[in-house]
């Protein structure tokens, strides 16, 4: 049948849309029902809506509901990411008992960053994101949301200690490995900030 994988694939992107806007209307009971039907009946407009539904679930199961603030003195972290470089800091993606903290490093007291399956010991506690102060302005806490990050720490020297290494996931090493390449050969080639930058956001994504 032509066109079939465009017609699930929208069908999900549907279900993950509905989700975003209407939480919590939909049940894994319904995609459950949707998926006997479809295997009893054969019917091409239950499977279609049993895949939306599989869509919403799936984003209500990914997406936290409820986020508490992280109280404590100190706190062990995995980095799971390669460092983003900005302007001032590096940033990295980090899991403290599986819940993901982005990790800000000041430059001037880390001239380079730590890497992927580095294990830190970290001082302080994490703060949950803030959502935007002004109206219109870019709703950083909501895109976070989605991917389940609620808490970021900006640290200083003396804050951080580098306790130990994990291998992870050796396909997302051997990845970052080869992005860490590439920029190396962008910064070579291409000159000024702004360019390079701009260079590494159309090709590095």
């Amino acid at each position: 049948m032509p066109y079939a994988m465009v017609r699930v694939t929208l069908f999900y992107v549907t279900g993950i849309g509905v989700a975003i806007q209407w939480p919590g209307i939909f049940g894994i009971e319904l995609v459950i029902g949707g998926t006997l039907g479809y295997l009893i009946f054969r019917n091409g407009a239950i499977g279609l809506i049993t895949v939306l539904l599989f869509g919403y679930v799936r984003t209500e199961i990914h997406t936290s509901k409820s986020v508490n603030q992280i109280s404590v003195n100190c706190y062990k972290a995995v980095v799971i990411r390669y460092a983003e470089e900005k302007a001032s800091t590096w940033k990295l993606e980090a899991t403290k008992d599986q819940t993901k903290v982005l990790l800000y490093l000041s430059k001037k007291d880390f001239p380079q960053p730590y890497s992927y399956g580095d294990v830190l010991l970290i001082k302080g506690s994490p703060q949950l994101i803030k959502p935007p102060s002004n109206p219109g302005e870019f709703d950083l806490q909501r895109n976070l949301h989605f991917k389940n990050i609620h808490h970021q720490h900006y640290l200083r020297s003396g804050q951080v200690k580098l306790i130990g290494h994990e291998d992870g996931n050796p396909f997302i090493a051997a990845a970052i490995k080869v992005r860490l390449w590439a920029d190396k050969q962008l910064k070579t080639y291409v000159k000024g900030d702004r360019e390079q930058a701009t260079a590494s956001a159309l090709v590095l994504v």
